[in-house]
């Protein structure tokens, strides 16, 4: 029988008791497969009191033709093939608004289906839901749609970029309430019946805390991973720089492919 590590255990709860919505493990986590709750928001969000969602999955990978790759926190797919992907950001910095476009544009990429027609792209939305004002006007949500600049009307190419103040509140307002429950970190305190099941959930029932356990578990790991695939590029790359080993025997002594060093090689050049 494996031995418990009880102090990892009361560590990982710790963490647990203090997540909110906000925070993108949680939330990816309890919306996942959850159309009901990604419903609720989308509707709040974008004030379309009869959008229906079909389908949602968190922490998504997408690539484009050029093999750049993003990972969604939550996307989601409404009954007129819209297609939505729902970031939530505590950083300004994860917010920035090239990144809002390069979301976009990934979006596109992937919904647009070889041989498709360009006009039947459906619309796209990339939502920012964002610890704070990144905007600093004091507004609960921003807009960005494109504009023809000659006369301001709206260029309408279906393209649609959406950031959510999480610090409004206003317990008046269906946004202010549901920002207050993104910041809520125990479920009795939330408004909305569908978030609090979800919360309680996850923090509460023996099943919701044994899978939010596992799941920052396998976070960890993978970070760690990534952290050791990181440091044997660098050791990589210092042999490919130091110029005294060729490609074939650095990708020996590593256990790789030749094309997987001249990745590595080109990935350096291409930066400097």
């Amino acid at each position: 029988m494996p031995k418990i590590n009880y102090d990892r255990t009361r560590e990982l709860l710790g963490i647990l008791r203090n997540f909110r919505l906000l925070d993108d493990t949680f939330f990816s986590q309890c919306f996942d497969g959850s159309n009901e709750c990604m419903e609720l928001i989308l509707r709040i969000i974008l004030d379309i009191p009869d959008l229906k969602v079909l389908k949602t999955n968190t922490q998504k990978n997408v690539k484009n033709l050029m093999l750049h790759e993003a990972r969604l926190d939550a996307y989601a797919e409404d009954s007129k093939g819209n297609a939505y992907d729902i970031e939530v950001q505590r950083s300004d910095a994860g917010a920035e608004k090239r990144r809002a476009r390069f979301y976009s544009s990934m979006q596109d990429s992937k919904i647009l289906g070889k041989g498709r027609r360009y006009r039947n792209l459906p619309d796209s939305y990339v939502i920012f839901i964002t610890e704070n004002d990144v905007m600093r006007l004091g507004d609960s949500v921003y807009r960005i749609e494109r504009c023809i600049m000659n006369n301001g009307k709206e260029f309408s190419d279906g393209s649609h970029i959406v950031y959510v103040n999480g610090s409004y509140r206003d317990d008046s307002s269906p946004i202010g309430r549901l920002m207050h429950d993104f910041a809520c970190r125990k479920p009795e305190e939330m408004h909305y019946k569908v978030l609090v099941n979800k919360v309680r959930y996850y923090k509460e029932s023996k099943e919701g805390v044994d899978t939010m356990c596992k799941a920052m578990e396998n976070l960890v790991r993978k970070e760690r991973a990534e952290g050791k695939a990181e440091e044997k590029k660098e050791r990589i790359l210092r042999l490919l720089l130091d110029g005294t080993l060729p490609v074939q025997k650095i990708a020996s002594i590593y256990d790789l492919q030749i094309e997987d060093v001249e990745k590595i090689q080109r990935e350096y050049l291409n930066k400097r």
